[in-house]
C-alpha cells in the first residue's frame, strides 16, 4: 500500500481511488480465505500497482514544492514508519498468541499465516522496513511497503531524471528498469527481495510522469466526448484486470504493464472528469481514502484475528461484516492517533530553519 503526505492543493479524488483499491485488497484476501477467485486475486495485485502509481504522482507534487532531499526523507519516514511499526508489533503479539489454532474449514492459503510462533529475529527483520523477510509472517501485506520505502530513498533522483530528459527516454528507461527487475527477480514478484524492487520502480516512474504532464493529459481528456470517456473507462477496467496473466509466470511483467496503463487512465479520469470526481467526492469514499494507508496495514491483522477466534462459531456473513467493521474502526484510530500526529511532527522537523529561510530570502 502506498501512503503520501498531504500537500497543499492535494487532489482528494486520488485519496478516494486509494481507498477503493485498499477495499479490493481486503475483498481479495477474504475470497482467498475460502478459496480462489481469479478476478479478485487479479484486482488485489492490480491495487498494489495502483498504489505505486498514486505514490509517484503525489510525491512528485510534494517534492516539487520542497526539493530538499533530507527534508523529503524525514517526511517520508514519519509518514510511513510509525503506523507500520505499530501494525508489525501488534501482529507479532497476535501471531504468537493465536498460532497453531486448528482451521480445518478455511483454505490452505489462510492456514499458511500465523501457523507457528515467531521469534525476535522475525520481528526485527520485518520492523526494519527495508530488509528481507518472509512475507507470510506477521502482517503479510507490508511486503509492498518495503519497496515503497526503498524507492522513496531514491525518488528524488527519479524526479531529477524525468525533469532533465525527454518523455520518450523516461518511458523507455522506466520499462527497461521494470523488465530488468523482473528478469533478475523472476519468481519473487510478491516478496520483500531486493531483486524485486526495480520492478516496482516502473509504476512509480509512470506516476511521476503522469504528474509532470497532468495538465496536458487532463486537457486532452476533457476535450473527449462522453462516449469516448466511457470507452476509455471500459478499456481501463479491462487492462486493470490483466494481472491475471501473472498466473503465467513468463507473462507477469506484461500483465503488470497493462495494469499500469489501465490504472493511469483511472488517475487521469479521476482528476479531469466531473462525473468521476463527483463519485470520488462522496463523503464515505473520501473517508475510506483518508484512512486507506492504515486500512491496508491493519486489514489482514484483523482478518486473521477474527477468523481464528470466531470461525465455526459465528456465521460466515457475520465474520465478513465484522472484519470490515473492525478494520475500519482500527484504521480510523490508527489514522488519528498515529498517522496524523507523526505527519505533523515530520513536517515540523523538516521545516527549513530560520537561518535557511533568511539566506533564501536574501539570495
Amino acid at each position: 500500500m502506498v501512503a503520501t503526505d498531504r500537500v497543499p492543493g492535494r487532489l482528494h479524488e486520488l485519496d478516494s481511488l486509494r481507498g477503493i483499491a485498499a477495499a479490493t485488497v481486503l475483498l481479495n484476501h477474504l475470497s482467498n480465505t475460502f478459496g480462489d477467485n481469479v478476478l479478485l486475486q487479479t484486482w488485489g495485485h492490480s491495487a498494489v500497482l495502483l498504489f505505486f502509481l498514486l505514490s509517484g504522482f503525489v510525491l512528485y507534487l510534494s517534492f516539487d514544492s520542497a526539493p530538499n532531499y533530507g527534508r523529503f526523507i524525514v517526511r517520508r519516514v514519519f509518514r510511513l514508519y510509525p503506523a507500520y511499526l505499530a501494525a508489525v508489533l501488534v501482529s507479532f503479539a497476535l501471531a504468537n498468541a493465536l498460532s497453531g489454532w486448528p482451521m480445518p474449514s478455511l483454505s490452505e492459503w489462510f492456514r499458511e499465516f500465523w501457523a507457528h510462533p515467531f521469534g525476535l529475529g522475525t520481528l526485527l527483520r520485518q520492523a526494519s522496513m527495508v530488509g528481507v523477510f518472509d512475507i507470510n509472517a506477521l502482517d503479510p501485506p507490508v511486503w509492498s511497503l518495503v519497496h515503497e520505502m526503498r524507492i522513496s530513498l531514491v525518488f528524488p533522483l527519479l524526479v531529477l531524471f524525468v525533469r532533465r530528459y525527454p518523455l520518450w527516454l523516461s518511458l523507455v528507461t522506466a520499462f527497461a528498469v521494470g523488465l530488468g527487475g523482473f528478469v533478475i527477480g523472476h519468481g519473487y514478484q510478491v516478496s520483500a527481495s531486493w531483486l524485486v524492487t526495480p520492478t516496482y520502480l516502473m509504476p512509480f516512474a509512470i506516476g511521476t510522469l503522469l504528474a509532470r504532464h497532468r495538465a496536458a493529459l487532463a486537457s486532452w481528456l476533457t476535450r473527449q466526448s462522453r462516449l469516448m470517456k466511457w470507452a476509455l473507462l471500459g478499456w481501463g477496467l479491462a487492462a486493470y484486470s490483466a494481472a491475471a496473466s501473472g498466473y503465467l509466470q513468463v507473462l507477469w511483467v506484461f500483465g503488470d504493464w497493462a495494469v499500469v496503463a489501465g490504472a493511469s487512465l483511472f488517475i487521469m479520469l479521476a482528476i479531469s472528469s466531473p462525473q468521476a470526481s463527483a463519485v470520488l467526492s462522496l463523503r464515505p469514499v473520501r473517508f475510506l481514502g483518508r484512512i486507506s494507508y492504515s486500512f491496508y496495514l491493519w486489514h489482514m491483522v484483523v482478518l486473521l484475528t477474527v477468523f481464528r477466534l470466531l470461525s465455526g462459531i459465528v456465521p460466515i456473513w457475520a465474520l465478513v461484516m465484522l472484519t470490515f467493521a473492525a478494520a475500519i474502526g482500527i484504521s480510523t484510530a490508527s489514522y488519528y492517533l498515529l498517522e496524523e500526529p507523526f505527519m505533523r511532527l515530520g513536517r515540523r522537523l523538516a521545516r527549513p530553519r530560520a537561518a535557511e529561510r533568511a539566506a533564501t530570502a536574501m539570495s
